[in-house]
């Protein structure tokens, strides 16, 4: 049920839609009252159980405190007028740079992640490539380098048995100039 002693009004014009309002209530309870149906009849107006008449002094009619700072019939202060126009377009400027900031974020935030996706596209592209060079030089090793290598170790085995060889053989020679030369020193 709606009530009638309560409503938000910031002007004068606000306060006869009201009282109209109220006069139709009281003329639908009026009707009922005497017998009179009527198929316009709003099923919220039967709720109203007070008088018209109750009402009739502005005085008498409350706007609510909490939307409306204005007395019911005292013209409008210019000057509070002003100030409020001033709060509601500084408000609104303090949130479209509220919005705006956030978008300004959003977008730095997409040409972040696009500059992140091109250099982790690079940095894939360099593994790809460092995988497929090192790969290459793998088979190269293993097909071509290590057989040399192999040749080479077998190579210097061969070098080292032969410079033993060639370390006997001129320790046999120093052994046998020595028995020659006690020979000759024997014999003469």
């Amino acid at each position: 049920m709606r009530s009638p002693f309560v409503f938000y009004a910031d002007c004068a014009v606000c306060v006869n839609i009201r009282l109209i309002e109220l006069q139709q209530a009281q003329q639908a309870r009026e009707a009922r009252e005497n017998g009179v149906v009527n198929d316009n009849e709003n099923e919220d107006d039967s709720d109203y159980e007070y008088d018209y008449n109750d009402y009739i002094n502005y005085d008498d009619i409350y706007a609510s405190p909490t939307h409306s700072s204005f007395e019911v019939l005292d013209p409008h202060d210019p000057t509070l007028s002003r100030l409020a126009t001033l709060l509601f377009k500084r408000t609104n400027e303090y949130l479209q740079g509220e919005i705006a900031s956030g978008g300004d974020h959003y977008m730095l935030l997409e040409e972040i992640n696009r500059l992140a996706i091109t250099k982790y596209t690079d940095l894939r592209n360099l593994a790809v490539n460092l995988n497929r060079t090192l790969t290459e030089y793998n088979d190269l090793y293993g097909n071509t380098i290590k057989p040399l290598l192999s040749q080479i170790d077998d190579i210097d085995v061969m070098v080292t048995r032969l410079e033993e060889n060639a370390y006997r053989l001129d320790s046999y020679t120093k052994q046998l100039k020595t028995r020659i030369k006690e020979m000759y020193d024997a014999k003469g």
